[in-house]
């Protein structure tokens, strides 16, 4: 769309989480994950992306943010930022703000660890298990980063216990290993799906729940004690991708705290009993860091009565974003998207923020793909196989750039058919 970019960056690399540091005020991937890509391929892909765009040059490293507000001049904006040479305030038309959930800790107000006289510290600042060798650990929070750091303790922590508070999912990451079929990869599959889920959004969330619930019993024989099901909504607690914590459970090298009713010193007291628990660390997650708001700008000033009245609200603030992107005043900010039809909405709506024509996308026009409208069959009468494994095949965003969409939709692309087979395992 022809800008002149410039991006803003605190640290001196790309990667974000992706990429390990001993900075403990940094949430980032341990030196070790198992299956799948590394964290180190990860963020090397990043690096790769970078530099075959040729976006480095575009990037100031090593640059923090203060303050985000409208400047005086009309349609402009104010970012005030700072690095070792000292403070300046710049101007830009448009400002996306993309700097993760994960930018603060955060710390429950959890009352039953009110007496706990021991070490804590949050999931963030945890960078290996040699730190806390010979230690009764207690994890509190069974997402996917505690039950990583779970694992990691065995073998260096004297004892390693995890709490929850509202049971837990568990799912392989190869989740054809506990029958979970390969259909739900599928494009056709997967648009029924998200179908279904606009027509009948919490009815669809409870049939996922059960399924999952079904496929983990399935997989796993599940001790009444560790009391990780029944779980929360689906569509308010993902399930946790772990390879490895099941087994720990079952051996008894991490043991399940699911109720704790108070502390005293470093003695955490449960249903069950009471342990000595020298260090507790919090796997909480993290927020969004909206200090750098201007208050006029900031999506969470005005939160609704209801939000603050939730049990679970727990100091957390509320964003009003329309599709969890857009702040108003012409503000885009990325925030959690997931399925990949909301990923491309979300990335030609922010184009659209940044460029003359604010209207958010509509999603008809963003989304346009193989087998719909006038275009669509006559693609399926002259490319019968190519059809097939849009509908059929594994689901991926090259369907997207298949077509021209309306103005703001992802241009498109000439080589996105051939894209497809290769995504498939095929030649084209």
């Amino acid at each position: 769309m022809g800008f002149d970019l410039t991006g803003i960056e605190r640290d001196g690399d790309v990667g974000g989480l992706w990429r390990w540091s001993a900075d403990k005020d940094r949430l980032t991937v341990l030196r070790n994950l198992p299956e799948y890509l590394s964290a180190e391929q990860v963020a090397d892909y990043i690096d790769a992306y970078v530099a075959h765009f040729g976006l480095a040059k575009h990037i100031l490293f090593n640059e923090r943010v203060s303050r985000i507000a409208r400047a005086n001049t009309a349609d402009a904006w104010a970012v005030e930022d700072e690095d070792v040479t000292g403070a300046r305030t710049e101007l830009f038309d448009r400002v996306l703000v993309a700097t993760g959930p994960y930018t603060h800790a955060y710390m429950p107000r959890i009352e039953a660890l009110s007496g706990f006289e021991g070490t804590t510290m949050h999931a963030r600042e945890y960078k290996g298990s040699d730190e806390l060798r010979g230690k009764n650990v207690l994890v509190v929070g069974m997402s996917n980063t505690g039950c990583d750091i779970a694992v990691d303790l065995v073998g260096a922590a004297s004892k390693v216990y995890v709490s929850h508070r509202a049971g837990v999912r568990i799912v392989r990451s190869l989740l054809a290993a506990i029958g979970v079929p390969e259909l739900s990869r599928r494009g056709r599959a997967a648009q029924i799906g998200q179908l279904f889920s606009r027509a009948a959004s919490d009815l669809s969330a409870a049939l996922l729940g059960r399924a999952v619930d079904f496929q983990m019993r399935r997989a796993y024989t599940l001790d009444p004690a560790w009391k990780l099901l029944p779980a929360a909504p689906i569509s308010n607690a993902t399930p946790v991708v772990n390879d490895h914590i099941m087994d720990r459970l079952r051996d008894g090298s991490v043991r399940v705290l699911s109720a704790i009713t108070g502390s005293a010193g470093k003695t955490v007291r449960t249903a069950v009993g009471e342990f000595d628990v020298e260090v507790v660390v919090f796997s909480t997650s993290g927020h969004f860091d909206y200090s750098i708001l201007d208050p006029a700008i900031d999506p969470t000033a005005s939160a609704p009565p209801e939000w603050a009245a939730h049990p679970h609200a727990n100091g957390l603030r509320y964003p009003r974003l329309y599709r969890t992107i857009f702040s108003p005043g012409q503000l885009a900010r990325a925030a959690n998207l997931r399925l990949l039809d909301q990923y491309s909405i979300g990335k030609t709506g922010m184009a659209r923020a940044l460029s003359a024509d604010s209207t958010p996308p509509r999603e008809t026009a963003s989304t346009r793909r193989s087998g719909t409208g006038l275009e669509g069959w006559r693609s399926w009468w002259n490319d019968r196989k190519l059809c097939s494994l849009v509908m059929s095949g594994v689901n991926t965003l090259y369907v997207y750039r298949l077509f021209d969409g309306e103005r703001g939709a992802r241009a498109k692309w000439d080589g996105a058919r051939a894209a497809i087979f290769r995504a498939n395992g095929l030649s084209p």
